[in-house]
Order: structure tokens, then C-alpha cells, then sequence
């Protein structure tokens, strides 16, 4: 997960690889597309495609309504799946986007140059010194999605047709 977030390297930013055709890391344009991509999906979009492929093509999830728990957890799952992907991915896409910037500014530091020449094993560099240190910034802007998170549960609520905060409106 850590080697995919930070663009397939977890070398510091100086020593990175770059492929020879572009001034880019290699690995790093997919982790952009990726993220991008999701980004850029707004949440009635995806809601919409969610629902064309998964529900009206594939035949995988329904599409619309909602199973209380006490009915019928399983059909309660498979109800809420799509409407919190939906709602899940453009908040996802900004935190990876955090995690793994801040992760290549913290690998670059003096200090991991320092656990790195102790003979510390990379796995605990990465998530006991680096991780550590790189999740602040990430902690606040998770923080701060939650106005995002309420906005978008309106607008997947009335997309997948589920009763919730979106009819106290």
C-alpha cells in the first residue's frame, strides 16, 4: 500500500528512479491518474455510473431503496454499497493525495536518512518514524472533510433513493 501511494518508490525524493523518456518518477503518473480520476468524480456522477454498471448491467447490487437492518442485515449491506462508494471516493482521493505528499516530504528529511544508516528494515522506517510524522496534515484535512462528507450524503441519498438527512431538507 505505502510503495503504491508513493508512486511505486519509497526511496528519498533525491534518490528517486525516473524513467528516461520523462522527468517523472516511475509509477508516479499512474498513482496521478488514479487519484485524479478519483477526484474528479463527483459524487452524483459516480452515483449514476455506480448504478449503470453495477446495478442495471451487471446485475451485482440493487440499484435503489433501502433494507433496515433488523429486516434483513445482508440485503442492508448490499443496499449501502454503492451509495458509500459514491460518497467514499472523492474523499479517499484527497487523502491519498495528503498521505502521499506528505510521505515524500517526510522521506526526504534528515531523520530517516539517520533510521536508514542505524540499519533500521525499511518497513519500520516507513510506518513507525515516517507514517507517524506524515499524518498530521493528513488528520486535519480529514478533519475538515467532514462539511464535505454531510454535503454529499444529501446528494447520494436522494441519487440512490435512501431516507436520511436528505428529506429534513
Amino acid at each position: 500500500m505505502a510503495d503504491f501511494l508513493l508512486g511505486g518508490q519509497i526511496e528519498p525524493a533525491q534518490h528517486q528512479r525516473t524513467d528516461h523518456t520523462t522527468a517523472v518518477p516511475s509509477g508516479d503518473l499512474t498513482t496521478h491518474g488514479v487519484i485524479v480520476g478519483m477526484t474528479g468524480s463527483g459524487k452524483t456522477g459516480l452515483g449514476i455510473v455506480l448504478i449503470d454498471l453495477l446495478a442495471l448491467r451487471l446485475h451485482w447490487l440493487p440499484s435503489l431503496g433501502y433494507v433496515s437492518v433488523s429486516e434483513r442485515a445482508i440485503d442492508n449491506v448490499r443496499h449501502m454499497i454503492l451509495p458509500a462508494v459514491a460518497l467514499a471516493t472523492g474523499l479517499a482521493a484527497v487523502i491519498l493525495r495528503m498521505v502521499r505528499g506528505s510521505m515524500l516530504e517526510v522521506l526526504s528529511q534528515e531523520f530517516i536518512l539517520v533510521a536508514r544508516s542505524k540499519g533500521l528494515r525499511e518497513r519500520q522506517i516507513i510506518f513507525k518514524h515516517a507514517l507517524r510524522n506524515a499524518l498530521l496534515p493528513v488528520v486535519t484535512v480529514a478533519g475538515l472533510q467532514m462539511g464535505t462528507l454531510l454535503g454529499g450524503t444529501v446528494l447520494v441519498e436522494t441519487v440512490f433513493g435512501l431516507p436520511g438527512v436528505g428529506r429534513l431538507l
